[in-house]
């Protein structure tokens, strides 16, 4: 008679692996998750930045230009 290789894991290995964290080998990663992160982070970061100083820019054109038209007002009074 021919014996079948088995195609599933044996009962053991599928337990151990569930339990567990096991990578499938050496990992061929050219950049570390490490450095991702903190690169996401300083992203998000200048952009929430750069959004802070554009409101306040705006705000601050609203504003002077909000006086004018007090000013202007005032003078047709």
């Amino acid at each position: 008679m021919i014996q079948q290789a088995s195609a599933a894991p044996s009962a053991s290995t599928v337990e151990d692996r569930s339990t567990s964290f096991q990578g499938k080998g050496p990992s061929n990663e050219a950049v570390p998750g490490g450095n991702l992160l903190i690169t996401a982070y300083i992203l998000v970061f200048l952009v929430v930045l750069l959004m802070v100083v554009r409101v306040f820019q705006r705000q601050t054109a609203v504003a002077k230009r909000l006086d004018e038209l007090e000013a202007d007002l005032k003078k047709k009074k």
